[in-house]
């Protein structure tokens, strides 16, 4: 074999490989939300978890057990980040127009992402439903530095307190989690 076809080998078999990785690469950052399991999945609670997207302040998907599920967190509620029936609704109650709302939501979805990288796992923990009723799973979530995300929402002021019964397992905490926000001024109680 000449060298000039060994080379001409060398160089088809380095594009092969390279449009291989790069198909892989490009497969692997998309995430099909088309095949969401709005079932309920067990899942072991003691196990690290990966967020796949953030989707507001509160609400996720995230991989469990090769699914991808949606995920709100217990207690808490940030602000809507897009337009939609409860940012009307959340603006009219607040007397804010859907603009503020939406821009205070923005901000609670920014600063969730500075703390939770998409490529950080985390633990999770349920309280006493497993699910809401728009099918989402129901969870207190943790840092990879053993914080609570929920806590830290509220206690940093991009989420407020919002307690459904019976899931009320850590309502004192989040409490004095906003009255510490609120006397502090912190994130969205700066205004």
């Amino acid at each position: 074999m000449s060298f000039w076809f060994q080379q001409k080998i060398h160089l088809y078999l380095f594009f092969f490989l390279l449009s291989l990785l790069f198909i892989s690469c490009k497969s692997k950052s998309k995430i099909n939300t088309k095949n969401i399991n709005d079932n309920y999945i067990s899942f072991d609670t003691s196990a690290y978890y990966k967020v796949l997207k953030i989707i507001d302040g509160d609400t996720f998907l995230m991989g469990i057990n090769e699914h991808v599920s949606k995920v709100r967190l217990i207690g808490v509620d940030a602000p809507e980040s897009t337009n939609n029936p409860k940012t009307k609704s959340d603006a009219h109650e607040l007397n804010l127009n859907t603009a503020d709302i939406i821009e205070m939501g923005s901000q609670s979805k920014a600063f969730v992402s500075q703390l939770l990288s998409l490529s950080d796992s985390v633990k999770t923990e349920f309280d006493v439903q497993k699910k809401d009723r728009y099918g989402r799973l129901l969870l207190y979530m943790y840092l990879c530095d053993g914080r609570m995300l929920n806590e830290v929402l509220v206690s940093e002021g991009y989420a407020q307190v919002m307690t459904i019964p019976p899931n009320v397992k850590y309502q004192d905490l989040f409490l004095k989690a906003e009255l510490f926000a609120r006397e502090n001024k912190k994130g969205l109680w700066n205004n």
